[in-house]
């Protein structure tokens, strides 16, 4: 897989679980789940998202600007 390629799948990944957090807290079942603990799942994948992104943009600027 070339770097780019390898660059996207992380970032794709990163995003998937977002989703997918905000997906469980979307649809919590009563007096099962926790509004608390389900928002902070939210909370910390968005936070891997943005820590993906600026990782990738080291990694990129690394990768793409060497002389």
């Amino acid at each position: 897989m070339t770097t780019g390629h390898e660059l996207l799948h992380r970032l794709h990944e990163s995003l998937s679980q977002f989703e997918a957090a905000v997906v469980r807290r979307e649809h919590k079942k009563p007096f099962l789940d926790s509004a608390v603990v389900l928002q902070q799942d939210v909370d910390d994948a968005r936070q891997r998202v943005v820590q993906t992104i600026i990782e990738l943009m080291r990694d990129a600027k690394a990768e793409y600007l060497q002389p």
